[in-house]
């Protein structure tokens, strides 16, 4: 449903900013695209961070769920994903969220039975990706991340 309006407002040329708002909270997902979103510590039209990055300006229920899910795109060479050698830590609200596991371009993490979720913080240590062979990128960056989703279950 949230993907059938989002492409109605594109295709209309509406004001996707008003419209967005007046979405059904209850999807329980975040696109990083989405441009109703504040972010803070992403490189601009990217989305990568620069270490340390906040998005804010959603307002979602979240009381049942289990875990959040940071969906990456999958390029983080130097580190893997490992969230020990990643310096990982993720604030949900201002409040530090455990990992719980990683699956393919999946970041779990364990929530400690949260209400609402208004603030996401994530701050990384960074690398270049020109070292690692991905090109003449210089930039310092941090983790490349596609959305982020509210679960209450881990699907195997």
């Amino acid at each position: 449903k949230y993907y059938y309006i989002r492409k109605k407002l594109y295709r209309y040329k509406l004001d996707k900013k008003k419209w967005l708002k007046i979405l059904p909270k209850d999807t329980h997902r975040i696109l990083l695209k989405d441009p109703v979103l504040k972010k803070e510590g992403f490189f601009p039209e990217s989305v990568w961070t620069t270490g340390k990055a906040k998005i804010s300006g959603f307002d979602m229920n979240i009381s049942d769920a289990n875990y959040m899910k940071i969906y990456v795109y999958g390029d983080n060479l130097a580190y893997d994903y490992d969230p020990a050698k990643m310096g990982l830590k993720v604030f949900v609200d201002g409040k530090k969220v455990k990992f719980h596991s990683r699956k393919y371009n999946s970041l779990y993490f364990e929530l400690d039975h949260q209400k609402s979720a208004h603030e996401i913080s994530i701050h990384t240590k960074t690398f270049k990706p020109k070292d690692f062979g991905m090109g003449n990128d210089n930039r310092e960056v941090g983790i490349d991340i596609i959305s982020i989703s509210f679960i209450k279950e881990i699907k195997q």
